[in-house]
Parts: C-alpha cells; sequence; structure tokens
C-alpha cells in the first residue's frame, strides 16, 4: 500500500473543475453572441410579414439573463477555487473542489446553464421547429 502521506501534492480536482467551469463559461458567452447576431432570424423579417410570437422572444430574453449569472456564477467559482488551492498550499495539505465554498457557485453554474440551453432550445423549436 502507497505511503499516501508522502505523495506529492495534487491540485486535479481543482483543476478539472476550473477546466470545466471555463468550458461552460464560454459555451455561455458564445452562445449569448449567437443569439444577438441572429436574433433578426428570431423576430423575422418585417418585409415578408413575419413576426416571432412574443413569447420567443422573451425565451431568448430569459436565456440571456440565464447566462449572464452563468457568468457570475462561473467567475466566482474560479475565484473559489484560486482560493482553496492558495489556502491548500499555505495549510500544505491537497485543495479540494468538495468544499462548500467551491461547489455553491459551481452548482450554481451548472443550473443557469442548463436553464439558459432550455430556454434557447425551446425559442429555436418554436420558431423554426
Amino acid at each position: 500500500m502507497p505511503d499516501l502521506a508522502n505523495l506529492p501534492m495534487s491540485t486535479t480536482g481543482t483543476d478539472a473543475a476550473a477546466d470545466t467551469t471555463k468550458q461552460i463559461l464560454t459555451l455561455a458567452t458564445a452562445i449569448i453572441g449567437l443569439t444577438v447576431t441572429f436574433l433578426d432570424k428570431f423576430r423575422g423579417s418585417a418585409a415578408a410579414g413575419e413576426t416571432a410570437p412574443i413569447e420567443t422572444l422573451w425565451q431568448i430574453e430569459f436565456s440571456w439573463i440565464a447566462f449572464g449569472a452563468v457568468i457570475f456564477f462561473g467567475l466566482w467559482t474560479l475565484l473559489a477555487i484560486t482560493g482553496e488551492v492558495d489556502k491548500a498550499t499555505l495549510e500544505k495539505r491537497t485543495p479540494t473542489a468538495m468544499n462548500l465554498n467551491v461547489r455553491l457557485p459551481a452548482f450554481l453554474t451548472i443550473i443557469g446553464f442548463a436553464a439558459g440551453m432550455v430556454f434557447v432550445i425551446w425559442a429555436g423549436l418554436d420558431k423554426f421547429g
């Protein structure tokens, strides 16, 4: 059995949490950018007499709010991970992403992303489905 006390410190859990958070942040900002860019497709062409239902535009706006929350909570998660790594280094222990100060904003990030995706997909199905 290996001597656990002499193993080198690893930040694998916190690294993975940070990488996942960065990927979610990237996706959220990209989706905001794409929906803003193609908002006219959701609204429809005034020349063709097409208009999107108000519900579809509301869904897009709600997704922007959800993805904005994702950005806030994602940054909070990254800052919490940084604090955990710093504290663990000072205490000469392995950092963990299982502390509540990391798990809470990470959970809120995932919930916000899921909500934003649901509303973007719903708006797309209402308009194009």
